[in-house]
């Protein structure tokens, strides 16, 4: 066998240096992935958010369309001095569904049904989401609005005393970020809170 001299020697990372690395690469894939992972949710609980302002928005344009209708023409709509109407929407479905406290609900009334249109079609991707509103006396109080109804990017407005730590914990329950249950909270929270 021939010996190599240092001329002829092949040039090239050893064993323990390519460990070395590996490792030092592993420790911060490990710091950085729970950073990043947090970043990104807060980022689409933010755009949620943002979206349900701007449902929360057209919706109260949408209602108070009607308070002018009730009083000049002496029409009485669905709003017409209600407290406690909560209109759901989901975007899987294309559906609406609405609860009024004297009992009345279902998802056939006109009103409701322009006030869900309005919302959809100034709202850029409303039609494709799940939103639920809380309106008061032509007032809307809130608005929870989520890509879906498993996800657990929820978006929450208010204007009152409704503030997402009610809708995520009520009676010393945690009802979490899912849409359903922030749903349920709000329906829970609303008589008590205004």
């Amino acid at each position: 066998m021939k010996m190599l001299n240092k001329k002829q020697r092949v040039k090239g990372f050893t064993l323990t240096e390519m460990i070395v690395v590996i490792a030092i690469i592993t420790v911060l894939t490990a710091i950085l992935t729970p950073t990043m992972t947090t970043y990104f949710w807060k980022s689409r609980v933010k755009t949620a958010n943002s979206n349900a302002k701007m449902v929360y928005n057209a919706a109260q344009s949408a209602v108070q369309r009607y308070v002018s209708i009730d009083r000049t023409a002496g029409e009485k709509s669905l709003f017409y001095d209600k407290s406690e109407i909560i209109i759901s929407y989901s975007g899987e479905s294309g559906s609406f569904t609405y609860s009024v406290t004297d009992g009345a609900g279902g998802s056939g009334d006109e009103c409701v049904e322009r006030v869900v249109n309005y919302v959809n079609r100034v709202v850029s991707n409303a039609e494709q989401q799940d939103w639920c509103i809380y309106v008061d006396k032509y007032i809307v109080k809130a608005c929870v609005l989520a890509d879906n109804a498993g996800t657990d990017n929820v978006g929450y407005y208010s204007v009152g005393t409704i503030g997402v730590e009610k809708v995520n914990k009520i009676d010393g329950v945690g009802y979490g970020s899912n849409y359903a249950n922030a749903h349920e909270a709000l329906l829970k929270a609303k008589a008590a809170s205004y």
